[in-house]
């Protein structure tokens, strides 16, 4: 996976075209998302391979809101004035 990624920047990323709206795939990422997110607590391993997965879906379909670019390329918020 590593030796795919070489050369991959942002920028690239973001030219990727863009996932077909009523696709099964488009689908399949929104649960890989919703999956992620939740198998880290259960099983991190298997959270590395959706995310891996799903690296390969953004590569060869396109590329969606729940592709996990935009939560790889997404600066963390910015804390609010006041809070700590």
């Amino acid at each position: 996976m590593q030796a795919k990624l070489e050369g991959v920047n942002k920028e690239a990323i973001l030219k990727l075209k863009t996932m077909v709206d009523a696709s099964t795939s488009k689908k399949s990422m929104r649960f890989m998302g919703i999956f992620l997110e939740f198998s880290f607590f259960a099983s991190p391993m298997l959270g590395i391979a959706c995310a891996c997965r799903m690296i390969q879906m953004t590569f060869e379909l396109g590329r969606c809101k729940d592709s996990i670019a935009p939560k790889i390329l997404t600066p963390p918020p910015s804390p609010s004035p006041g809070t700590s």
